[in-house]
C-alpha cells in the first residue's frame, strides 16, 4: 500500500520541528542571555603592562562596559588614579555609545587630590571622567594609558592580580612583558587558565585571553579566614627575591626619615617624665602623640609607601599611620626604648603573606613593635585611642604583621583574644508588685570595644547633644516606663571598661490575670545567620566572647511560685548556654552564661548546626508562673463550706 501524500508531508514537517527543537536544546544560551539579570557586564576588559629597561612602565587599560540596569548608572563616573610626579596619564579616551549608535565623549573631567585637605602632603591624584547618556542599553568605552617614570621602589616591580571578575566579562585580556634580565618571579594560585609565554632575545611576555569570565561564588557569612588554597586564578609577579629584600628596602627608608631634633627629644623626655617601666614610657609617649597630632588618612599602599621625615611630621603636627609610627619610634628611642616598625594587615583581608611573593602592598597599615623587659614584645599603634598598652580593637585579632628590623624582616601575628576581653556582665534586679507594676534595676559592665566606641562618640558631642542621646537611650530601655536613675561610669576615663546602672519604674510590667503572673524568660535569638540549606565552606566563628547575666525576681506579697522551668544546658561547639533557676525565700534567681567560641566546624556538620539554631529560640523560651495565695480567713471559710456540703450529702 502506497503512503498517502498528506501523511508524507506531515511526516516531513514533523522531522523539521523535531530537528529544530533538538538544535534549540543543544545550543547553549549566549553570554548576554546568561547574564541578562545582572546590572552590567563587560564586553571586554583588557590590561597591558610593559616594563622597560630603565624600570619605567607603561600600563594600558581598555574597558567596554554595557549598562543593563539603571542601578549601574553610577559607573558613568570613571576614576583614573595616578601619582603626580612619578606617573603621567599619557592618554585617555572615553565614550558613551547609546543604542542608536551615537558616540558621546565625556562631559566633564576633574583632577583631584586623593587627600584634598592636605594637598601638599601626598602626590596621590585621581582624574574623574563624567560620562553622559549613561542609561540601560548604553555602552561605556574607555581607554587609558599611564606612564610611570620610575617604580615605587627603585629598580623593582611587583604586580598581583586575579583572572576573575565580579562583573560578568565576555572577554578578558591580560598581558605583561618585561626584560628577561630582571628575573622577575611569577607565581600562580589555582590557575586553570595558563598563560601563553613568549620570549625573544631580551623580553619575556605572559599573556592571557579568556572568554566568559565571571566569579559567581556567593560570599558566605562566617567563612574561615582566607588561605592560599581558596584563591582562584590568582597571579603574582615580583622582582624582589625575598621578603628580606622588602625589610632591607624599608629599613633604609626608616633610617633616612628618622630625625631626632632637639624639639622631638625635649617632647619625648617631658612626656615620659619619671616613668620607670617600658610600658609606662610607651603609654605616655603614645598619649602625647594622640593628643597633639592629627591623623591624615593616607594608608600604606599603592601611592604612599615612604614615611615623611619625623622632623617634618613633628612641625606640621599631622601624619598618616607610617608617619606617626615612625615618630613614635623616634621618641621611644630618645627615652631608651627599642622598637621596630611593622607592616600590618587584618586576618580576613589576606592569606598568610609568607606564601606570597614579596609584595609590600599586601599590607595596608604600619604600627610599632616595642621590645619590652624580659624579652617581651607588644604592638603600639598611635591610631588606637582608648586602647591601653596590650589592648587592640577586635578587628586586630590575629592580624598579620611583617616586622622591619636592622638584621632583616620576620612575620608575626597579633594574638587571638581571650574570652575575658570580650566578656559582658549584667545584673538585673526586679521587684514585682501585686498589681503587676515593677521596679527594675540593671547594672552592667561593658565589653572593651563598646566602652571605647561610646567613649569616643561622647567626646565629639556637646552637652545638648549628649542630653539628646541619653534621652533616646532612656526611651529605648524603659519600654514605656519611667527612668528614675541612670548612671554611666568610667566614660570620662581614658582607658578601661565602662559600667552603667539604670533604674526603671514600669506601671504595667506584668499582666495579672486570674490570680496569675507569668514571667517570660526570653529564648535566645540566632547568634549567627545560617539560612541556606547547603554550605560551601566550613563554619568559622572568629571571636571568643561571653555574656554573664544574673536576674533576681522578688516575688510580690500574696503570691507564690506555681511552676518554675527546668535548668538548661546546651553546647554545640561555637555556641553554648547555661541557665540555672534557683528559689530563695521570696526570690527567684536566674544565672545565665552564654559563650561564643572561636572555632571551625566542618561543612558536613552544617545541617546539625543549622537545626540547632533553628530550634534555639523555641528551646530556650521558658516561663515562670506565680499564683496569688488566698488569705487564712478565706481558706477557713472555704473549709467550712466544704464541710457543710459534705454533711448535707450524708443526710440525704
Amino acid at each position: 500500500m502506497m503512503p498517502q501524500p498528506r501523511l508524507i508531508i506531515c511526516f516531513i514537517i514533523s522531522l523539521f520541528f523535531t530537528y529544530d527543537s533538538l538544535v534549540a536544546e543543544t545550543i547553549p544560551p549566549s553570554f548576554e542571555e546568561t547574564h541578562r539579570d545582572k546590572a552590567s557586564l563587560f564586553e571586554e576588559y583588557s590590561e597591558t603592562i610593559k616594563v622597560n629597561e630603565d624600570w619605567s612602565c607603561v600600563e594600558e587599560d581598555y574597558k567596554r562596559l554595557k549598562i543593563l540596569k539603571e542601578e549601574s548608572r553610577y559607573m558613568g563616573e570613571i576614576p583614573i588614579p595616578y601619582e603626580r610626579g612619578r606617573q603621567e596619564v599619557a592618554e585617555f579616551t572615553a565614550y558613551t555609545i547609546t543604542p542608536d549608535g551615537k558616540r558621546h565623549t565625556y562631559s566633564n573631567i576633574q583632577d583631584m587630590y586623593l587627600c584634598p585637605t592636605y594637598p601638599e602632603y601626598s602626590d596621590a591624584m585621581v582624574k574623574i571622567l563624567t560620562m553622559p547618556e549613561v542609561n540601560a542599553g548604553s555602552v561605556i568605552e574607555c581607554k587609558t594609558t599611564i606612564y610611570s617614570k620610575k617604580p615605587q621602589v627603585e629598580n623593582t616591580f611587583w604586580k598581583g592580580s586575579f583572572l576573575l571578575t565580579n562583573v560578568p566579562t565576555k572577554l578578558l585580556r591580560f598581558k605583561i612583558s618585561f626584560p628577561k634580565k630582571f628575573n622577575i618571579q611569577y607565581k600562580e594560585f589555582n590557575v586553570n587558565h595558563k598563560p601563553t609565554i613568549t620570549e625573544d632575545d631580551s623580553t619575556i611576555t605572559y599573556a592571557w585571553e579568556i572568554q566568559d569570565v565571571y566569579d559567581d561564588r556567593k560570599e558566605e557569612s562566617y567563612a574561615p579566614p582566607p588561605t592560599p588554597d581558596i584563591f582562584r586564578e590568582g597571579i603574582e609577579f615580583s622582582s624582589l627575591r625575598s621578603w628580606n629584600d622588602v625589610a632591607s628596602w624599608y629599613y633604609v627608608l626608616i633610617e633616612k626619615n628618622l630625625h631626632v631634633t632637639p624639639e622631638i627629644e625635649a617632647a619625648a623626655r617631658k612626656a615620659a617624665g619619671d616613668k620607670a617601666t617600658i610600658k609606662d614610657k610607651a603609654r605616655a609617649i603614645l598619649e602625647y602623640i594622640q593628643d597633639n597630632f592629627r591623623y591624615v588618612s593616607m594608608s600604606f599602599g599603592s601611592y604612599s609607601l615612604e614615611p615623611h621625615p619625623t622632623d617634618e611630621v613633628f612641625k606640621n603636627k599631622y601624619g598618616d599611620c607610617k608617619d606617626l609610627s615612625l615618630l613614635l619610634k623616634a621618641m621611644l628611642k630618645v627615652v631608651g626604648v627599642e622598637s621596630d616598625l611593622a607592616l600590618f594587615q587584618e586576618e580576613f583581608s589576606i592569606s598568610d603573606p609568607q606564601y606570597d611573593l614579596p609584595i609590600p602592598t599586601l599590607f595596608n597599615h604600619v604600627l610599632v613593635l616595642v621590645h619590652s623587659e624580659n624579652n617581651e614584645e607588644f604592638y603600639a599603634d598611635p591610631l588606637l585611642k582608648g586602647f591601653d598598652i596590650g589592648e587592640y580593637p577586635i578587628n586586630y585579632q590575629h592580624a598579620y604583621t611583617f616586622i622591619i628590623a636592622k638584621d632583616g624582616g620576620r612575620f608575626g601575628r597579633l594574638p587571638i583574644f581571650p574570652e575575658e576581653r570580650n566578656t559582658m556582665k549584667r545584673e538585673v534586679a526586679v521587684i514585682i508588685n501585686p498589681d503587676g507594676s515593677a521596679l527594675r534595676e540593671i547594672s552592667a559592665e561593658w565589653d572593651l570595644d563598646t566602652s571605647v566606641s561610646v567613649r569616643a562618640s561622647l567626646k565629639g558631642l556637646d552637652e545638648s547633644e549628649k542630653d539628646e542621646m541619653f534621652k533616646t537611650f532612656d526611651s529605648m530601655v524603659s519600654n514605656g516606663g519611667e527612668v528614675l536613675e541612670r548612671r554611666m561610669d568610667n566614660l570620662d576615663k581614658r582607658y578601661g571598661r565602662a559600667t552603667s546602672h539604670i533604674k526603671i519604674k514600669q506601671r504595667d510590667a506584668y499582666l495579672v490575670s486570674d490570680g496569675l503572673i507569668i514571667l517570660e524568660v526570653s529564648g535566645y535569638k540566632r547568634q549567627i545567620e545560617l539560612l541556606k540549606e547547603k554550605r560551601e565552606n566550613p563554619i568559622f566563628f572568629p571571636i571568643n566572647s561571653c555574656e554573664v547575666t544574673t536576674t533576681k525576681y522578688r516575688i510580690p506579697d500574696g503570691f507564690t511560685v506555681l511552676s518554675m522551668p527546668d535548668n538548661i544546658e546546651k553546647d554545640m561547639g561555637l555556641f553554648s548556654i547555661k541557665r540555672k533557676f534557683e528559689r530563695r525565700k521570696d526570690e527567684i534567681i536566674i544565672n545565665e552564661i552564654m559563650r561564643l567560641k572561636r572555632i571551625e566546624i566542618p561543612k558536613d556538620e552544617y545541617p546539625k548546626v543549622k537545626d540547632f539554631f533553628d530550634k534555639l529560640s523555641h528551646d530556650t523560651y521558658q516561663r515562670i508562673v506565680l499564683k496569688k495565695t488566698r488569705s487564712l480567713w478565706h481558706e477557713i471559710k472555704n473549709w467550712i463550706w466544704q464541710m457543710i456540703r459534705k454533711s448535707i450529702k450524708i443526710r440525704k
